[in-house]
């Protein structure tokens, strides 16, 4: 992992570390250094990765982080739930030419396809649920799906979800179909 050889982990590790030494020594309180460091490692981490490359970020990426809400495929090209849940519309995308992702991470994610368009669908879940329109769901590994009309061009999209809930709709023209129960 990158952030394991950055200066601030390890400059903020022994800062710690040095400080549990004292309070050890002048105060006589006793702290399980080792316990320390994992869970400084793990909370690190999990910073890192949530703001990681924060300043060049491309503006079509869209990350929701602990909130509810929609986007429309005019918003991005890849967006991100953490934590959160989100509606993203993907019915009335227009470029054909790059790859969509939604990565669903301890939250919950609905996609809704427009059953006009030609969707291939890469999906990847790990501890968590993937269900699509034909009434299947994926609850661990990977498949590919493909879905929609098969005169209009492809339109890739990979959906990754992990601990969490992405639940693929289609719509018809403005409303959502039925599902076939």
């Amino acid at each position: 992992m990158g952030f394991l050889a950055t200066k601030l982990f390890w400059g903020g590790l022994l800062i710690c570390w040095g400080i549990a030494l004292i309070v050890e020594k002048v105060l006589q309180i006793n702290i399980p250094f080792m316990r320390f460091v994992f869970a400084f490692i793990l909370i690190y981490g999990g910073i890192y990765l949530i703001t990681k490359n924060s300043n060049t970020r491309r503006v079509n990426v869209k990350t929701n982080v602990f909130n509810k809400s929609q986007y429309h495929s005019a918003e991005g090209k890849e967006y991100n739930v953490v934590f959160g849940s989100s509606m993203i519309d993907l019915s009335d995308i227009s470029d054909f030419s790059e790859e969509y992702k939604v990565n669903t991470v301890f939250g919950s994610s609905e996609i809704y396809l427009s059953e006009d368009l030609n969707y291939d669908i890469k999906i990847n879940t790990v501890f968590g649920e993937t269900s699509l329109p034909n009434n299947k769901d994926i609850n661990f590994g990977s498949n590919n799906y493909s879905f929609g009309s098969e005169a209009a061009e492809k339109i890739s999209l990979e959906l990754n979800t992990v601990f969490g809930e992405s639940i693929v709709k289609v719509k018809e023209g403005n409303k959502e179909k039925p599902s076939d129960e």
